[in-house]
This record gives C-alpha cells, sequence and structure tokens, in this order.
C-alpha cells in the first residue's frame, strides 16, 4: 500500500513538472502577473497555478485532434521554449534598487 501511494505520489509530480515545463514560456512572454518583476517562488505559484488551469485541456485536445504525437511534438517544444525562457528570466534579473536608494531620515 505504501508503494502505491509513493507511485501517485510520483505521478503526481512528474504531471506537475510536465505542465509546469509546457506553461512557463506563456507565462514569460505575456508577463501575466508582472511575472518577469515576481520572487523565483511566486513564479512557480502562478506556473503552477496556470499550468493546472490550462495544460489538462490543451493536452486532451490535441491528443483528441492530432493523437498522441501531436501531444508529444508540441510539449516537448514547450518545454524547450520553457528552458529558454527560464534560461533568459534567470539572466536578467530584477535589479535590488534598495542598496542604491539614500535613506531619508525624519527629523
Amino acid at each position: 500500500m505504501i508503494v502505491d501511494l509513493l507511485h501517485i505520489l510520483l505521478a503526481a509530480l512528474i504531471f506537475v513538472l510536465f505542465m509546469a515545463g509546457s506553461v512557463y514560456w506563456l507565462c514569460s512572454s505575456t508577463d501575466l502577473f508582472e511575472f518577469s518583476y515576481q520572487e523565483p517562488l511566486v513564479r512557480f505559484s502562478l506556473v503552477a497555478v496556470v499550468g493546472i488551469a490550462l495544460a489538462p485541456e490543451v493536452f486532451y485536445l490535441l491528443a483528441r485532434a492530432g493523437g498522441f504525437p501531436a501531444l508529444y511534438a508540441v510539449l516537448g517544444a514547450s518545454m524547450v521554449a520553457s528552458l529558454f525562457f527560464w534560461i533568459r528570466d534567470w539572466r536578467r534579473r530584477p535589479i535590488d534598487m534598495s542598496e542604491g536608494v539614500p535613506a531619508r531620515t525624519l527629523v
């Protein structure tokens, strides 16, 4: 029974990984909720929510219309695009403005 629960957990983690990998480029390219200015944990949360909302329907429609080869091709292309967008966002981290701004004292 424990082994079955571990398999279910592993399958859920893999599914979330595929959903997040296929949606990151969409969030980054559209700058959804000012995506490029968010902290990494907030970015992951946004990707997870958008992935859970969109990926199952898109996966189903692609598999239904074009078959599994079309689904795998689009999934692979979107994961490669997400990797490129992740690298771009990692290189283009927002500058921490708190160090360069002089503090004002209250009189």
